[in-house]
């Protein structure tokens, strides 16, 4: 099938070419789309217009479109298939909008050969593929004091009898959702916090399309504090207690205290005292008569007024999904040399920045560039040979990947503060953040 069209060079365009080619594939097809199928990908050659984007879906949909390489990435796909599943973007401890790497909404994985990773457990609640593994904790009724110990499990052990998300009923249209974030099966190429609890803030009750953000993820002994829970003034405290890796299947013991509970102390038996003996007293001859009791009316009791029903929250209106940067849209040499998915051809002046592998011929999204690991400063080999978090940090190393590894302090990259030395050192240079690693 051959399709004809005029590209005008507007930021419409693109919606052009997958309404001629849905079309296109209806004539031939012979029904309408979807059909009999849940979900239909195009797979347009390159990007003719409006560039800057490797994929866009529509929100609770069926359709989804990969331009040039992105097709075959899988942690595209996932990313994409999501906002068909309803799901909206995953925001980082930074509050930005795609920086929570625990979940593939949250756009981590760019690769052919990278992407066995899931959702986090606000989408894993919403999406309904784990109803008979969720559990929610909420404040007593009577506004008391309250705990619970929960043994979780990971996505790739669902099968198991324990939960694989807990809600925190807040009281609002924003709760928290906690899990376990381990590293295994369907999600072993997890990209941030392996083997950690993670906490996750949504709105929507968690039920329907809401940006997400990352609130906290915990290693063991690590604890996550939410204020005034409830609205009950009593905080709510969040802790990992153990994450048991060698169990079969592993598993992370997380306890909820709302409130300090204070033992009171129990109260002191007075000694008992002996009874009085009283002098006998001699009978009355006729006793007087004893009126009866008058019984008084008892009120009827009151009827407490209706509770009125909360009200739904609006629906949130779907964001279109902002274009990223890809590699053919930089035209300085340096700039293209820092990113790590683009490479620089030719001379400084005249060449031409692209993809690293070169798949597909088509333009390489820039992934997200990762925070600096250390200072520079100490953070030898031997005081990075522990397997404590906080020992590690408190000796100037870097925790990665639930391991102690020094800085750079090799090449003495951090100590270089501009781009083009950072470079001619054989250091790498992150552009977003001005450093040198």
């Amino acid at each position: 099938v051959t399709i004809d069209l005029d590209i005008t060079n507007s930021a419409n365009d693109r919606y052009i070419i997958h309404n001629a080619a849905s079309a296109a594939a209806v004539a031939k097809l012979g029904f309408s789309l979807p059909g009999p199928y849940q979900q239909v990908m195009f797979s347009v050659e390159k990007c003719y217009t409006g560039c800057g984007w490797a994929a866009y879906a529509y929100i609770n949909s069926w359709m989804s479109v990969y331009q040039a390489q992105y097709y075959f990435m899988t942690g595209v796909q996932v990313h994409e298939l999501g906002h068909n599943f309803n799901l909206a973007h995953s925001g980082g401890l930074d509050g930005a909008t795609y920086t929570d790497h625990t979940c593939m909404m949250g756009n981590p994985l760019y690769s052919d050969d990278v992407g066995k990773m899931c959702y986090n457990p606000a989408k894993n609640w919403q999406i309904g593929w784990y109803d008979d593994r969720k559990d929610t904790f909420a404040p007593p009724a009577d506004g008391g004091y309250s705990s619970n110990t929960y043994r979780l499990v990971g996505i790739a052990d669902y099968p198991n009898n324990h939960p694989v998300v807990v809600k925190l009923e807040t009281g609002t249209t924003n709760d928290y959702f906690v899990g376990f974030n381990r590293a295994a099966g369907a999600n072993a190429q997890n990209d941030e916090a392996d083997d950690e609890v993670t906490i996750i803030e949504t709105g929507n009750n968690g039920e329907g399309y809401s940006q997400s953000f990352l609130k906290a993820h915990l290693i063991q002994g690590e604890s996550y504090t939410i204020t005034n829970f409830y609205n009950s003034g009593k905080d709510l405290v969040v802790t990992a207690n153990t994450i048991d890796l060698d169990a079969n299947p592993a598993v992370a013991t997380v306890s909820l205290q709302l409130g300090d509970v204070t033992p009171t102390d129990p109260p002191t038996t007075a000694p008992p005292t002996n009874p009085p003996t009283a002098p006998p007293t001699a009978p009355p001859t006729d006793p007087p008569p004893t009126n009866p009791p008058t019984r008084a009316p008892t009120a009827a009791p009151t009827t407490a007024p209706p509770t009125n029903a909360p009200t739904a929250a609006p629906p949130t209106n779907p964001p279109t999904d902002p274009p990223t940067q890809s590699c053919s849209t930089i035209n300085d040499s340096n700039i293209c040399r820092s990113s790590t998915w683009c490479s620089w051809s030719g001379s400084p002046k005249k060449g031409s920045c692209g993809p690293v592998d070169g798949g597909g011929g088509g333009e390489s999204t820039p992934s997200p560039t990762a925070s600096p690991g250390g200072d520079g400063g100490g953070g030898g080999t031997d005081s990075c040979a522990t397997t404590d978090k906080k020992v590690c940090e408190a000796n100037a190393c870097v925790w990665s990947k639930g391991s102690c590894v020094p800085p750079a302090m090799d090449l003495g990259c951090s100590s270089i503060s501009d781009l083009q030395t950072c470079l001619d050192s054989g250091c790498s240079w992150n552009n977003g953040q001005k450093y040198c690693f």
